[in-house]
């Protein structure tokens, strides 16, 4: 029933792009920013990261990414987040054009730091303004970002080294710099609850 109900909305989702006449990877970075309770997921953070590089697809990526950090509704809060989330890989592992591009356009996040978001009077926000935060400082320091994209290469390299060695086989790792858990129920004690480091993300929300 549920792969029924994931196809039936697949399809509703394609049907509505057609109408609208969405490029596809517009269509793409949307539905890896949606306002579900989980993602953007590995594949779709990688496919979009890999995108980025095509001067065709790029001005899209990042036109819809910063498109989902204006927006101001509340109750869809997780569209900004994920943006963030998605923009934070992308930095890591898609052009370098992102990097500077996302430099230009450093105002929109940095507009972030008042972000507010409240669910039965819980704090959905603090998630938005710290992920915001993180990544401005990130931009900022130069010698840290290079650093990161240097992992990120490495542990891509490495993935697929080990993909070769095992016969293209998946386990359900995805590599790319990062490991992403994500669940978003709830965005309440985020300190606690999001541990960040260079090589690793663990978002929790219960």
């Amino acid at each position: 029933l549920l792969c029924n109900m994931e196809a039936v909305s697949s399809f509703f989702k394609a049907t509505k792009a057609a109408v609208l006449n969405i490029p596809e990877m517009e269509q793409k970075v949307l539905d890896a920013t949606n306002n579900q309770k989980w993602g953007p997921t590995g594949p779709e953070m990688k496919e979009i990261s890999a995108a980025s590089h095509r001067y065709t697809e790029f001005p899209l990526i990042m036109k819809t990414i910063y498109g989902r950090l204006c927006e101001r509704n509340p109750q869809e809060w997780r569209h900004v987040y994920k943006a963030l989330l998605l923009l934070d890989y992308m930095l890591k592992n898609g052009s370098y054009q992102v990097v500077t591009d996302a430099q230009a356009h450093m105002s929109i996040i940095m507009s972030l730091d008042s972000y507010s978001a409240f669910e039965n009077s819980e704090d959905k926000g603090i998630s938005v303004r710290e992920r915001a935060k993180l990544i401005c400082e990130l931009l900022r320091d130069k010698r840290r970002l290079d650093e990161e994209r240097e992992k990120a290469q490495a542990n891509r390299q490495k993935f697929q080294a080990s993909m070769s060695s095992e016969g293209g086989g998946y386990g359900g790792r995805y590599a790319g710099g990062n490991n992403y858990s994500n669940n978003y129920d709830s965005s309440s004690d985020y300190s606690s609850r999001n541990t960040y480091s260079s090589s690793n993300y663990t978002n929790t929300y219960d």
